[in-house]
């Protein structure tokens, strides 16, 4: 009798066990079935990347750093000398092509958020260098059995510097293989306080691709490639042509970034909360964490644009590690 009652109890445990493990996995699992990396990379951006390699006067361009990849590419986390490690000699085997992921649900929409990352914000004036550069594409997806259970697009806001590129369904164009992509278009290195010796050059700003105005004759170069999500990290190869190459960039979890807050100081991540170190040039690259669109996006892009017109808000969050 005692085995007996022995075995029942450790039954009522591992069920309890189990129960708690099943809980605890909904900040991965949907109500859709979906998990939140797939919803992520369902909605990831396909990037129109500008890339420079010319010079203006005395001051060389290098292609390396207009290429999206991730803050230790360089095999270390002092980033501090990520722009020194930027290749010059156009063998960019170690420019793999990544994103930072940020993933928020509540009970009506998925909020995310893709940082895209370049070692160097170069120019040809030396006050509007500096080393490390972050730019977001946020959007706000209405959950629903629209596409596939995936939702449907309410608004995207890109990072143009210190303003934003704000934009609705009427404004972006979509890649729907694999997915359903907005188009976007990533500006090269240049001068953006003075543009008189680098026309059109936008340090990274990041747009809606308009396919009439985002092209060699107007703004771009002989030398701009295109990143499509997916499953693995690759480093261009050929760079030449007008979008003619095209490669895969994987999304990586926030939380590789987000763990690492507080590593602050001299050959460390962080030069101080939130803002990545800089040693080599200025100071930059700013990760936005304690912006309302991070910690309550729900409120944030409800007052912003409001999403009451298509339906109900809820500011329930079902998953949202950064509010506090």
């Amino acid at each position: 009798m005692k085995i007996r009652k022995i075995s029942v109890s450790l039954f009522f445990i591992c069920l309890l066990m189990v129960s708690m493990l099943c809980s605890n996995l909904h900040i991965t699992a949907l109500a859709s079935g979906h998990v939140k990396e797939d919803v992520l990379n369902y909605w990831a951006p396909q990037v129109y990347q500008d890339l420079r390699q010319d010079k203006v006067l005395w001051h060389q361009y290098y292609p390396a750093g207009d290429m999206i990849t991730n803050i230790n590419y360089d095999g270390d986390w002092d980033a501090g000398n990520n722009w020194d490690n930027v290749p010059r000699n156009g063998d960019y085997s170690m420019m793999k092509a990544y994103a930072y992921g940020i993933y928020v649900e509540t009970e009506t929409h998925y909020f995310l958020k893709y940082c895209f990352y370049h070692a160097m914000d170069d120019a040809f004036f030396s006050a509007d260098r500096h080393e490390n550069d972050v730019e977001d594409v946020c959007l706000a997806i209405r959950k629903g059995q629209q596409n596939n259970g995936y939702g449907t697009f309410e608004v995207m806001e890109t990072t143009v510097h210190s303003s934003k590129g704000e934009y609705t369904i009427d404004d972006v164009v979509f890649e729907t293989t694999n997915g359903c992509h907005p188009k976007v278009f990533i500006s090269s290195n240049g001068d953006v306080l003075n543009d008189q010796l680098d026309i059109y050059a936008k340090g990274h700003a990041i747009f809606a691709f308009d396919p009439d105005y985002h092209t060699k004759d107007k703004v771009i170069g002989d030398d701009a490639i295109i990143y499509n999500v997916g499953d693995i990290a690759q480093a261009p190869t050929n760079i030449d042509g007008e979008f003619t190459s095209s490669y895969y960039y994987k999304i990586l979890s926030i939380d590789e970034i987000w763990n690492r807050r507080y590593e602050i100081g001299d050959y460390n991540t962080f030069e101080s909360y939130g803002t990545l170190n800089g040693r080599d040039q200025a100071v930059g690259g700013c990760f936005g964490w304690d912006t309302q669109s991070l910690k309550d996006p729900a409120t944030y892009y409800n007052d912003k644009y409001n999403l009451l017109q298509n339906g109900a808000v809820s500011s329930n969050y079902l998953y949202n590690p950064y509010i506090n």
